[in-house]
């Protein structure tokens, strides 16, 4: 940029603030994170500049500097003006090359102390950038509060309030922070998304009845994929959330008609939900002894607990609902009928495909990662071959990490992760390189053997030494009963995996619009 572009820059950037202030919005925040451009004028790492704006820690600063004393200059003293900076780029988790460092903790909070006098009303603690973007928009393995510790550290050198964030999900937690006086304010973004009557349960002392964002970061993914066709993004277990307009209310015309859900899993449980607040009779069936189907099994992997506050979301609120929910109950075309059910949805998952043309797939050997989830079959110290490398194959894979197993991982497409996100398969691959694990993109299976697996790329054989085989070759859709019950009943209904296999987004979505549009 020219030193007239900047200029311009800044002029714009104080309109802006003028133009808020005239609208009646209550203040400003300068958005000073996350490798957008005025963290990129901050950061040693991509401000390379030798003018007036480049070099020093003033002179990197020197163009928000100028923002704000403009600002100033425009909205008066009493107007809130807010600066969000990322203190730590945190540029050594940087799967990129680089070859100066990013702006770090020191810098950071210097820059903060630096700032602050020229007009600032309080400071907005954030971190990372787009090339480190797991540590601004945190997968699911990272803890609660985890950045906390940076807004207690720009707390301790400037005389306004101190923001912090960090994946903070509960109210207690958020307590927690404010009254050890480690920050002024707790921030919470995706939270809202997931739940946007977070504040107002947690007034309510209902903290059980919060849906809690799980860290999935469908969200971000849809973000950054929608955004380009200026589509809105969404929320994976808040089906509603930027789509708003599409779902403006639920009808209450069901007149206690009655419903029955089979399959407590996602789809199963939202439909309930959804049902039960338009005023219909739900029974939900499951067969097993506690709702959440495969989430029980995906909440398994290490830094995976978090999926299980889904499930107790559903619990706590189904109950509050008055749902009527059967568990250990294995639903049959006899079971359905004898209700006389106005309704049934069919949400009965999918199953572990096993391909049969494999020649050993049937050893006993190999075995599903399903069985190795849900502890049927517990491997230690031996060295085993996972076949797949998905979501399902290297969660698995981080779940038998942790009992000293070696691991080779196959995947016959050219590269590890196929059709996952870059955020959760870089944080899965990080997770795994502390193990013994080997990757082998590109392989296919073709023969399983009593101490090996045998795979082909491009021709060539590979033996690879493997006492254990696990399977995680993705689901097929299990929808045998809801052929049964289409056969002799009307208004039968398919949802989630058992019509195709998909996220926890596809399953709650589908289950929603089902449960919004049914009539």
């Amino acid at each position: 940029m020219t030193e007239e572009e900047i200029h311009e820059l800044v002029e714009n950037f104080a309109r802006g603030a003028e133009r808020a202030q005239q609208a009646g919005v209550d203040g400003v925040e300068i958005h000073c994170a996350h490798g957008y451009l005025l963290n990129q004028f901050l950061s040693p790492y991509t401000n390379r500049r030798t003018d007036n704006y480049g070099g020093s820690m003033e002179n990197r600063a020197r163009i928000v500097k100028e923002i704000i004393e403009e600002i100033r200059n425009r909205v008066g003293k009493e107007f809130p003006v807010i600066m969000r900076i990322s203190v730590d780029e945190f540029q050594e988790t940087s799967v990129f090359p680089h070859d100066i460092p990013g702006l770090g903790l020191e810098e950071g909070t210097a820059l903060c102390r630096y700032l602050v006098p020229f007009g600032l009303d309080a400071v907005s603690v954030s971190a990372g950038t787009y090339e480190t973007m797991n540590t601004a928009w945190e997968p699911t393995s990272y803890e609660e509060g985890w950045k906390v510790y940076l807004a207690e550290a720009v707390k301790r050198v400037v005389d306004v309030p101190v923001f912090c964030v960090g994946t903070i999900r509960n109210p207690a937690y958020a307590e927690k922070v404010l009254k050890e006086n480690r920050a002024d304010a707790v921030c919470i973004a995706r939270g809202n998304l997931a739940d946007p009557e977070w504040c107002s349960k947690a007034a309510a002392g209902k903290e059980q009845e919060i849906r809690r964002c799980i860290s999935c970061l469908y969200c971000m993914q849809q973000l950054t994929t929608h955004g380009h066709e200026g589509k809105p993004f969404g929320c994976a277990i808040n089906a509603q959330a930027a789509h708003e307009i599409d779902y403006p209310r639920l009808a209450s015309n069901g007149e206690q008609r009655k419903i029955v859900v089979v399959g407590g899993g996602p789809a199963g449980m939202e439909a309930a939900r959804v049902l039960s607040l338009r005023n219909f009779q739900v029974i939900l069936m499951e067969k097993g002894p506690r709702l959440g189907g495969q989430l029980l099994l995906a909440a398994k992997p290490p830094q995976k607990e978090k999926l299980l506050w889904l499930v107790e979301y559903y619990e706590t609120i189904l109950a509050k609902q008055k749902v009527e929910i059967r568990l250990n109950t294995e639903a049959d075309l006899q079971a359905v009928k004898k209700e006389k059910p106005y309704s049934v949805l069919v949400t009965t998952g999918a199953v572990p495909i096993v391909p049969r043309s494999i020649p050993g797939i049937t050893r006993e050997n190999a075995i599903l990662y399903t069985d190795i989830l849900n502890g049927t079959v517990k491997l230690q110290d031996k060295r085993v071959a996972v076949v797949g490398s998905g979501m399902s194959g290297l969660e698995t894979a981080a779940y038998l990490a942790q009992t000293g197993n070696t691991l080779d991982i196959i995947e016959m497409a050219d590269k590890i992760g196929p059709g996952i996100g870059f955020q959760l398969l870089t944080d899965a691959k990080s997770y795994l390189s502390d193990f013994p694990v080997s990757y082998y993109p590109g392989h296919r299976l073709i023969e399983i053997c009593s101490d090996a697996v045998i795979a082909e790329q491009e021709g060539n054989k590979v033996r690879l030494p493997a006492d254990y085989v696990v399977l995680a070759l993705g689901v097929r859709g299990d929808a045998a009963l809801a052929e049964e019950l289409k056969a002799e009943m009307s208004h039968v209904y398919v949802l989630g995996d058992a019509v195709k296999s998909g996220r926890i987004s596809d399953a709650i979505h589908s289950a929603f619009d089902c449960g919004y549009y049914l009539r």
